[in-house]
């Protein structure tokens, strides 16, 4: 996306001229294009923090080519500091990987010819961030027409953002609002007198809660005293038997030197059935998408009629009724009324609502259908903008036309929210979709590699790591992110309908094109 370049290059250029080397490189670029450049990609980014939330479809079209220009303009230089290095230079401070391109540079050198077309090559690379430069000059000529025509117009940003805090986010994650028959009546299911083991399913659209349901179920303390064992599997769309068949043994098993590379499914499965053998548990089976999946895992539930319970939660009904050996637990919307007290306990939590603002968020939070996800990300828009009648009616009228045609409202709702966000934000969510669906992700890890990809840049006296947690605790807080444990944040992940319109958004703006960070990594997780 625009910002993360602009934020990119500027990291590029600023590592370059700091470099304890630079002075000795006959950087022939230096003084005519590298300072003006610095000076245009900071009037870009400030634009851009300005502008991008709500400047419409002609910021849209900017940001395409503030991208490209961007990344041609970075191309070019790391290439023309890399025609100039000598063997002994130690450059690795200024791009990964960039001594072994130097390296092959040199070697391709090693002849005159090569050195004739090396000297070709920098010319060009001269020119083409010059050409680049006339390119921004023309982009920044659009960007002062919009800001001159949008000058009355109130368009500019009113997001604030929370600061960071050495603390967790509230815990107010897995609250559920409008659901408490549901909690009643599940739990009376799991801890009701039947003896035989019970095959429940909770089914329902994406977003409408099934995982917070049965996650609330799961934690509640007569359930917790009811059952002496309990697991919770993420089973995921992209299911694997070994994974969960190697999760549940590790579960059972606190050897941790036990080898298990040549132990068959078989093995595995029987190994997880004689534990829980002779156990009252309870199994959670979170996000199952398929009967044969089902087919594969039920060998593992003893049923020694003491009470035991498996819970499913699907969005499939085929699924749910082929599993179940009970009635289903359909999920339903949330009415107009339990739709406004969510929304409104998101946005203010404790406070209260303000008179003035009620009419307005009672269309807004109508206007999401019922489903708790959408509702969820639409106070995440309120909460952080200017609480202000004008912004809040401003809100409503853009969710009133992204639902008119009634024609899949939810992801436009969630499209909306994403178009909302700030442009670092933007830049640390679209990462997520390159991580496997449903996976836990270590948040220690996650804000290394937003620093590493130079997604946040330095402000004031906060570190970087203190802004890569800022921006963790505001995705959280807009419900973009799904925190994964109690208190402080350790790992996080994101809802398949967000997953799905972060891999579509990061597509559509070249953020990158294998949408995969760690292939190799398990979505299975069990707690």
């Amino acid at each position: 996306m625009a910002y993360a370049a602009l934020v990119s290059l500027a990291q590029t250029l600023e590592q370059i001229m700091n470099h304890h080397q630079y002075s000795s490189i006959p950087l022939i670029c230096e003084q005519q294009l590298f300072e003006p450049l610095q000076e245009k990609l900071s009037f870009l980014q400030a634009f851009l923090e300005d502008y991008s939330q709500n400047g419409g479809e002609t910021v849209e079209g900017l940001e395409g080519r503030i991208r490209d220009v961007a990344y041609r303009a970075e191309d070019s230089i790391e290439s023309h500091v890399s025609d100039q290095l000598s063997p002994q230079d130690d450059w690795y401070g200024v791009k990964k990987g960039l001594k072994r391109l130097i390296s092959a540079i040199l070697k391709a050198a090693s002849s005159l010819n090569s050195c004739k077309r090396s000297m070709e090559l920098e010319l060009q690379n001269v020119g083409d961030l010059q050409m680049a430069m006339e390119q921004l000059d023309s982009i920044i000529g659009q960007v002062m027409s919009i800001q001159k025509s949008s000058k009355d117009e109130d368009v500019q940003c009113s997001y604030t953002s929370a600061p960071a805090s050495s603390g967790g986010a509230p815990n107010d994650g897995n609250k559920m609002v409008g659901f408490d028959e549901d909690i009643v009546a599940l739990k009376a299911r799991l801890c009701g007198e039947s003896s035989k083991l019970q095959i429940i399913s909770i089914v329902g659209m994406g977003g409408i809660g099934k995982t917070t349901l049965a996650s609330n179920v799961f934690n509640d303390s007569l359930v917790v005293y009811h059952f002496h064992t309990r697991v919770w599997i993420t089973v995921s769309q992209d299911y694997r038997l070994r994974e969960v068949l190697l999760a549940l043994f590790a579960y059972f098993n606190d050897q941790k030197t036990v080898d298990l590379s040549n132990k068959l499914n078989e093995e595995l499965a029987e190994y997880v059935y004689k534990s829980l053998k002779g156990r009252t548990y309870l199994i959670i089976m979170d996000d199952m998408w398929s009967i044969t999946t089902w087919d594969d895992l039920r060998r593992l539930f003893p049923d020694d009629n003491n009470g035991s319970r498996v819970l499913i939660t699907t969005r499939l009904s085929d699924v749910a009724v082929y599993a179940s050996s009970s009635p289903l637990h359909q999920m339903c919307f949330l009415d107009e009324e339990w739709s406004w007290n969510l929304l409104r306990d998101k946005v203010f939590e404790q406070q209260s609502c303000p008179p003035e603002f009620e009419r307005i968020g009672r269309m807004i939070a109508k206007s999401c259908g019922g489903l708790p996800l959408t509702i969820a990300v639409a106070a995440g828009i309120l909460k952080n903008w200017k609480r202000t009648q004008h912004h809040w009616q401003k809100i409503a009228r853009n969710i009133a036309l992204a639902v008119a045609t009634n024609d899949d409202r939810f992801s436009k709702i969630l499209t909306l929210s994403y178009d909302h966000l700030p442009c670092h934000l933007k830049a640390c969510f679209l990462y997520m979709g390159g991580f496997p669906e449903d996976y836990r992700i270590p948040v220690s890890k996650l804000t290394k590699l937003w620093i590493a990809e130079g997604f946040l840049k330095p402000n004031g006296p906060k570190s970087l790591e203190e802004l890569a947690e800022g921006c963790l605790e505001d995705l959280v807080k807009k419900s973009f992110f799904e925190k994964r444990s109690n208190g402080k944040i350790r790992f996080c992940g994101l809802h398949d309908l967000l997953r799905d319109l972060c891999i579509q958004k990061a597509r559509m703006e070249e953020f990158f094109t294998s949408p995969t960070i760690l292939q190799e990594a398990s979505n299975t997780s069990v707690v």
